[in-house]
């Protein structure tokens, strides 16, 4: 249900604070921060004068405060321990406060399982932002263990991924997000828990979870709107020469007597809809099993009567698809 979304699903805008409140697990040492040495130090100064001495704010806080303050480097700190601390002295988790975040256990695994200087808070209100969102609804997702993926055929595309990616969250160096050796790219697991426990998004199989898009994207510029639209054709849309039509299709998994749109379907024409575009009724495509599945494809299309208008709109960035938009203007007028 929507009224049991995070905050970000509203706003665009996730907070480390909104992470904690959804993440039940993020109890236990599965999330780390790690500290720059000069960020550590002005945390301890700050505690130290709340708190009259180190001493005393151990006493009050826990072990962890001794060894913060033992540690003559860059000092890695549970998650909770951290928002904690900013809570007391007044710190807000801002960009530059963090060196990284990461869901390893045991040794720093800094480059395989981390988010690297990460931009807080994590603004989505943006093309960037938008475009992520989009590829996680399409041709991305998110596992059950809450790594999220991206698959394309062309690496260029996959580029643009992990460049809208590092634009929105920061920098990730592990081995699996590189676009240019897989044509899956996975990335690490506090991505997934940030866009599910911050964002609101669902984690699983599309066709089985039949996720719908954030509150926020509706309420942003048409700049914006654009650009999640743009993307959303790239990777589920075909553009129709010979027809002249822009079509977007989506699957959902189907039950006895339960045959309806995906909501994907429903809010992608909404959205469309909102920039004054006329578009089809959802209708069926096909249906088709997989193992023990029975799913169903649906559809929209934007009328032809409406394409110059999205010609000037749409930024497409697979090749082919762009290439296809503009030769259908020879006969539009």
């Amino acid at each position: 249900m929507k009224e049991e979304k995070p905050t970000g699903w509203f706003t665009g805008i996730v907070n480390l604070e909104d992470i904690a409140l959804n993440y039940k697990e993020i109890t236990d040492r599965s999330v780390y921060v790690l500290l720059n040495k000069s960020v550590k130090n002005n945390i301890l100064r700050n505690v130290d004068k709340k708190f009259g001495s180190i001493h005393n704010a151990e006493r009050n806080l826990g072990h962890f405060i001794r060894h913060m303050n033992e540690n003559k480097k860059d000092y890695k700190i549970k998650f909770l321990d951290f928002l904690e601390l900013c809570e007391i002295i007044g710190l807000e988790p801002r960009k530059g406060c963090i060196e990284a975040i990461s869901t390893k256990n045991g040794a720093w695994g800094i480059l395989t399982n981390s988010l690297l200087k990460p931009k807080l808070p994590l603004n989505f209100v943006s093309e960037s932002g938008v475009r992520v969102i989009s590829s996680i609804l399409h041709d991305g997702g998110i596992t059950s263990s809450l790594n999220p993926h991206f698959t394309n055929k062309y690496y260029y595309f996959r580029k643009l991924f992990i460049k809208n990616i590092e634009n929105v969250f920061g920098v990730i160096k592990n081995e699996s997000s590189n676009p240019k050796k897989y044509e899956c790219v996975t990335l690490p697991k506090i991505l997934g828990i940030i866009l599910v426990y911050g964002m609101g998004l669902d984690l699983g199989r599309k066709v089985k979870t039949n996720p719908s898009i954030p509150d926020f994207i509706f309420n942003l510029s048409p700049i914006l709107k654009w650009a999640f639209i743009s993307q959303a054709i790239d990777e589920d849309g075909s553009i129709e020469e010979r027809v002249k039509r822009i079509q977007i299709m989506h699957a959902v998994e189907t039950f006895e007597n339960d045959s309806k749109p995906p909501n994907l379907i429903l809010d992608t024409k909404k959205l469309i809809e909102s920039l004054g575009v006329d578009v089809t009724e959802p209708y069926f495509q096909s249906s088709y099993q997989v193992n023990d599945s029975n799913r169903e494809r649906w559809a929209i299309r934007i009328r032809q009567r409406d394409l110059k208008y999205c010609w000037g709109n749409l930024k497409l960035n697979l090749h082919y698809k762009h290439k296809t938009l503009n030769s259908l203007f020879s006969g539009v007028n």
